[in-house]
């Protein structure tokens, strides 16, 4: 019975051609739909979480604002909350603190002879390249002599000495930014794209004392970076700063602070959940489709999954691997199975059951 099911089942399939392709399409075409965007989704996913991996799961930020209460921003406080001197009593007075770097940031113009790139610089303290995991391709990171001296001296990205100096050593060179000379000490290696698809390697740094009063004319700082000593001391040392910014900036009892404290894994565990919310999202969207197999859907989900991150690394430069998840085959293959088991078995059962008398009268 079982070899003669099949056998009618492939006759009417040859007999209804069109209605069979057409079914088929719809199966296929939901299976890759499903396939695609779950890979894709768990790719960037990857590329996300390897890039806050290199941060390291022991890093805090601080940053001027208050963190969000209730839907709305209170206090939300003015760039100009955290200070210099906010970064060296959080070294100096909280317990398993390892590094301190404070951050400014701008984006200027940069020149070197007839070639000119926009940026982003950063100035930054000596720490800075230890606490962000940074390496040098060549020549020097910021010393503490250039912090104490106010050097124009400055640290390029792959992205940056490529557009100023195309295949020229950028080593000893001086460039010119926001028209102030400043000599380029070294050059940092490739870092590549970040996980929101940033170009990492599209930056400059010089010291925060120069970029405060040479390039921005202020007596405050964008972010403060802090390194626990190691992962487990994250919590005790986000309460104590918390508790000595609140005293630094005299906010009185109950009213909100004018900064935020975050952990890496903090941030991490909120963009893992995004991506996972949004990956699920266009899941189920492609789900639909399955509604109208298996095999050529599978392979075309995953050659779509592959082809378009082939597109964007030529496009855009964005390099992640789409990350294949066994368990989107087994869903979306499951799933279409008991669609077509249930609209398969439901209406033959029902047709068996009826009175062939009565069956044979409509027909």
């Amino acid at each position: 019975m079982f070899f003669e099911s099949i056998i009618i089942a492939l006759d009417g399939l040859r007999t209804n051609k069109l209605r069979s392709i057409l079914t088929m399409l719809g199966i296929i075409i939901g299976v890759g739909a499903v396939i695609t965007m779950v890979t894709l989704g768990a790719g960037v996913k990857s590329k996300m979480e390897e890039s806050f991996a290199s941060l390291g799961s022991n890093l805090l930020v601080v940053t001027p604002g208050a963190a969000d209460s209730g839907g709305a921003k209170k206090a939300a406080g003015t760039r100009a909350s955290l200070t210099y001197k906010d970064a060296q009593a959080i070294m100096r007075e909280v317990d398993g603190v390892n590094l301190v770097a404070p951050v400014v940031m701008a984006q200027f113009q940069m020149v070197y002879n007839n070639q000119n790139w926009i940026a982003n610089v950063q100035g930054v303290t000596p720490g800075y390249l230890a606490i962000r995991n940074l390496n040098l391709d060549s020549g020097d990171f910021i010393s503490q002599e250039n912090f104490d001296a106010i050097e124009r001296v400055v640290v390029l990205g792959q992205t940056t000495a490529e557009n100023l100096f195309r295949k020229i050593d950028p080593i000893g060179k001086t460039i010119s930014i926001n028209r102030a000379p400043f000599k380029v000490i070294g050059l940092l290696s490739s870092k590549g794209q970040s996980a929101f698809g940033s170009d990492q390697d599209d930056t400059a740094f010089v010291p925060i004392t120069t970029a405060q009063e040479r390039l921005l004319g202020i007596n405050f700082v964008h972010i403060i970076n802090i390194q626990a000593i190691d992962e487990g001391a994250v919590p005790g040392v986000e309460k104590e700063i918390t508790e000595l910014l609140h005293v630094r900036h005299r906010i009185p009892t109950g009213d909100s602070n004018d900064f935020t404290v975050n952990s890496v894994s903090e941030i991490k565990q909120t963009a893992s959940d995004s991506m996972r919310m949004i990956t699920l999202f266009l899941g189920t969207i492609a789900a639909i489709s399955l509604l109208v197999g298996g095999a050529l859907g599978i392979l075309l989900g995953y050659g779509a999954a592959f082809g378009l991150a082939k597109i964007l690394k030529l496009l855009k430069d964005v390099d992640f691997k789409p990350a294949v998840d066994g368990w989107s085959v087994a869903g979306a293959v499951g799933f279409s199975i008991m669609i077509g088991l249930f609209f398969g078995i439901y209406p033959a059962r029902k047709a068996a059951r009826l009175d062939p008398i009565e069956a044979l009268r409509y027909e």
